[in-house]
């Protein structure tokens, strides 16, 4: 642990590939953690997906 060796990690295409990823997750029902409901209708997501994008469901 006392080493100063560092390691410099590059992700080429990072934007394609998080795009490509995250279509992944969304296709791949194990890894929604809520569901949404309105009216008779449901839509399973993921919290961190809807934190990202809104201070009302972050909480």
């Amino acid at each position: 642990m006392g080493s100063s060796e560092r390691l410099h990690v590059r992700w080429n295409e990072y934007e394609a590939n998080i795009k490509a990823e995250f279509s992944v997750f969304r296709q791949n029902a194990d890894f929604f953690d809520v569901t949404l409901a309105v009216g008779s209708n449901r839509l399973r997501a993921h919290k961190i997906i809807l934190s990202a994008f809104s201070p009302l469901l972050c909480s």
